[in-house]
């Protein structure tokens, strides 16, 4: 049975913004792909070439990874997306849904503070999400999912939706 997941925190217009640059980017691997199937060149060329293509689509990529960095949730699991890594987990295994401070070396008075959502899980273990609350000290928007305070308490009602009430 398949895993009908859905985004909890949309896309930000940064996100967006990462996704349309994605088809530039997209094409010109593709260009430079093609160009290096089109004509013989020295071994050299064609190095370089590959790694150009190569290179310009792991942008591609970084880029839609990006625009889907987020939080999803179904009936039976939360998806954690980020950059780099997509967790999949059972919502039984979550304990609680707490934030906490992003990086472990942010100061209360630090104008980069940003507290992230925290998923603590059954094992003991805590995950600690792409989503953070976005501070209005910031210039310009992160490319992550930043959001306000308002889309952020929301976020944690529908994932506290339906944890097991503490004994």
């Amino acid at each position: 049975m398949g895993k009908r997941l859905r985004r909890i925190t949309p896309a930000h217009r940064r996100q967006l913004q990462c996704l349309w640059a994605a088809c530039p980017w997209t094409l010109f691997a593709a260009l430079a792909a093609a160009g290096l199937a089109e004509t013989p060149q020295s071994a050299g060329d064609l190095a370089i070439d590959g790694a150009a293509s190569l290179g310009l689509g792991l942008i591609a990529v970084l880029m839609i990874r990006l625009y889907r960095a987020g939080l999803y949730l179904g009936p039976q699991h939360v998806r954690v997306r980020s950059a780099w890594r997509t967790h999949t987990l059972p919502r039984a295994e979550l304990v609680a849904v707490t934030t906490a401070p992003y990086r472990r070396i942010s100061r209360p008075d630090d104008p980069s503070r940003s507290d992230a959502i925290v998923l603590h899980l059954a094992s003991g273990r805590q995950l600690v999400t792409p989503v953070r609350v976005l501070n209005p000290g910031w210039t310009p928007h992160p490319l992550g999912p930043a959001y306000d305070l308002a889309e952020i308490r929301r976020a944690l009602a529908l994932l506290r939706d339906g944890l097991a009430a503490p004994k």
